[in-house]
């Protein structure tokens, strides 16, 4: 109790990545920061503020990772109208096996993201996780680790939630949802075509039997 555990590697003081991010926005930029743990979450996020209305009017600002957070952190994350993307399928990596949850503290929490109305991206960060999107989805809804253990359930999230990270929500936060990222006439055909229905009872054991990329099967 009272204790502080600092560990992690800082790339940037404040003052630092404030200049970045104002240099970046002035030239047109949309800006994504690699920012992990809650101190490197606070530095980006205190660029982020610094830079204003400006800020978003090139593009929605990200956080890449965002893996330890508060509520917070996620209440300014929201508040200056940035996206997560997140990796759920990070769970699986043995060192979450033995993984301490950090009180005030959620590793990965979509749960607090989603229901404060941050937009939330899915990623795999591959190759540090498998690329298949479906198990980042299978993650985001059950958290379990490789053994199966379930990890902070607080956090899990809807399936219809975790479709839309890997589709829609991606395709918006990247800046191309005007050309892919659901099914509508006009957009570029990208299509999985999965072994039945997707629902809870069936996410487990479902398969990709196609894939077509801009119409091409």
């Amino acid at each position: 109790v009272g204790t502080k555990l600092r560990t992690g590697i800082s790339i940037y003081r404040r003052e630092e990545a404030e200049k970045i991010v104002a240099a970046a926005v002035q030239r047109g930029f949309a800006v994504a920061t690699h920012a992990i743990g809650n101190a490197a979450v606070d530095v980006a996020l205190h660029a982020y503020e610094a830079a204003g209305s400006e800020l978003s009017r090139v593009g929605i600002p990200r956080i890449e990772h965002g893996s330890f957070l508060s509520r917070d952190l996620v209440a300014r994350i929201k508040g200056v109208g940035a996206a997560v993307v997140a990796q759920p399928h990070f769970l699986t990596l043995p060192t979450y096996e033995a993984a301490a949850s950090i009180p005030g503290v959620r590793n990965s929490p979509l749960r607090w993201l989603l229901d404060a109305g941050v937009k939330v991206a899915g990623s795999s960060d591959f190759p540090v996780a498998g690329f298949d999107p479906l198990d980042g989805i299978r993650s985001a809804v059950h958290r379990r680790t490789v053994r199966g253990v379930e990890y902070e359930p607080d956090q899990c999230i809807d399936l219809d939630e975790a479709l839309a990270m890997y589709t829609r929500v991606a395709a918006e936060v990247s800046g191309c949802l005007r050309q892919c990222g659901t099914l509508e006439a006009g957009k570029r055909a990208d299509v999985a075509v999965l072994d039945g229905p997707l629902s809870m009872a069936t996410l487990e054991g479902s398969r990709v039997r196609a894939t077509v990329v801009g119409g091409e099967v």
